[in-house]
């Protein structure tokens, strides 16, 4: 079982995020829109996005809508 404190919830909007006690994916990572190379969105990262990246024992990403509309098909 992981430490809830190691465990980063994400989701695509804020809204959604807010939903699950959580924020947003970009923001979590620290890559505002994420519109670079995944080299220069690195490049960019603080000191304290990399250590929480590292840090996370997990990352949950809510797609909620993803499999809702699965149903629909």
């Amino acid at each position: 079982m992981y430490d809830p404190f190691d465990v980063a919830r994400t989701a695509p909007t804020g809204v959604a995020g807010l939903n699950i006690g959580g924020t947003t994916i970009h923001s979590w990572a620290g890559i505002d829109f994420g519109k670079e190379s995944a080299e220069k969105l690195v490049e960019k990262l603080s000191k304290y996005k990399k250590r929480t990246w590292r840090a996370a024992e997990a990352l949950i990403i809510d797609e909620g809508w993803c499999s809702i509309s699965s149903y629909r098909s």
